[in-house]
């Protein structure tokens, strides 16, 4: 696998600091899903039961997490800059993200 060296610009690190904690990790966790070869429904499915199922087993008080969220995340990811996604074929999709 080639790896890519890139420089990463003062710009960059001001998106990732606007990003939310939250935001990041479900971000992460549908880049992970989509690079698993999921389909784009499927990885919404996962993220949201694998969230929900994480903070009712943790006892903190989160909002529960729906598909509608998520995608409101992922556009609110894009227009800040921060990720990308990118339809492939049928509902294969690609995320890139900093």
């Amino acid at each position: 696998m080639d790896l890519k060296v890139i420089e990463v610009s003062k710009e960059d690190y001001t998106r990732l600091a606007v990003m939310e904690v939250e935001e990041t990790m479900i971000i992460s966790a549908m880049y992970a899903e989509l690079e698993n070869n999921a389909s784009f429904s499927e990885a919404l499915q996962n993220v949201v039961h694998s969230f929900n199922e994480f903070n009712e087993m943790s006892g903190e008080e989160f909002e529960p997490l729906d598909k509608f969220k998520v995608r409101k995340i992922l556009k609110s990811g894009e227009e800040k800059g921060y990720c990308k996604l990118v339809k492939q074929n049928g509902n294969s999709y690609n995320l890139y993200y900093l």
